[in-house]
């Protein structure tokens, strides 16, 4: 498996997580820290949709399936590029164009590190994603 493959396995897993047809964008704020033993992963995720419509948005969660890819996408980048990333950004528009945006700095919520600005930005995410594609 390569980092791209495992890549659009952990897409198509998140895709799989929010399944509605009225999704417009999703996003996934994951960070991931390593123990001997396993994983800690923390997520924030938010789906956007139109419905009827006006854009919306909500929580969803990451199912035990996804972490696992997750988990292997990590490890996938550690055997194949020597380096471990701490988090990742993954934003996903419909209809399936994706972007993940690797963040290697020790993971802040995880870690205990409380990040207001950040926490603000995904509790007004609705708005900031409008702003961001000019939509209503």
């Amino acid at each position: 498996m390569t980092f791209e493959t495992a890549q659009i396995q952990v897409v198509q897993s998140v895709a799989t997580d929010f399944a509605t047809d009225t999704w417009v964008h999703a996003i996934v704020d994951l960070e991931i820290l390593e123990f001997p033993d396993g994983y800690d992963i923390d997520v924030q995720a938010i789906l956007i949709t139109r419905d009827n419509g006006q854009l919306a948005s909500r929580q969803f969660q990451l199912s035990q399936p996804t972490r696992d890819a997750v988990a292997k996408l990590y490890r996938q980048r550690k055997e194949e590029a020597g380096d471990k990333f701490g988090g990742f950004v993954l934003r996903i528009d419909h209809p399936g164009r994706y972007r993940f945006d690797f963040r290697y700095e020790k993971p802040k919520r995880l870690s205990g590190v409380w990040d207001a600005e950040r926490q603000a930005y995904f509790d007004n995410y609705l708005e900031h994603y409008r702003a961001e594609v000019g939509a209503q």
